[in-house]
């Protein structure tokens, strides 16, 4: 067997290409950089030079538990006080893992209607 189809031509080169002028979230950047230069009364003049060592031991504010977390563990409260169960999640053993179902039928529907609509 062997192909019989023409070569592609390649991808075009040379071609023209439009200038929009500068772009605007670009443009509103430097009017910001522009404007903070101006209220500081410095200019900033970043050296990208030579490689600066990244900190360490910086100090780390606490702030406490995060707002999710903490809805979070309150929701878990109240599903164990409806269900009054304790949950004490832990990873399954690789015992249990082994003990999972594999290699099972899974029937098939179609494509779900709201793939479908998508």
């Amino acid at each position: 067997m062997q192909a019989t189809f023409k070569p592609p031509k390649g991808h075009p080169v040379d071609y023209k290409v439009p200038n929009f002028g500068q772009d605007h979230d670009i443009k509103l950047t430097l009017d910001n950089l522009d404007q903070s230069e101006k209220d500081l009364k410095h200019k900033w003049v970043p050296d990208l030079s030579k490689k600066k060592p990244l900190p360490m031991d910086y100090k780390v504010p606490n702030f406490g538990v995060d707002h999710d977390i903490k809805t979070t563990q309150n929701s878990l409260n109240v599903a164990e006080k409806i269900t009054k169960k304790k949950w004490n999640w832990r990873p399954p053993t690789k015992e249990e893992k082994a003990g999972f179902p594999k290699d099972y039928f899974v029937p098939n529907f179609g494509i779900d209607h709201d793939i479908k609509v998508t």
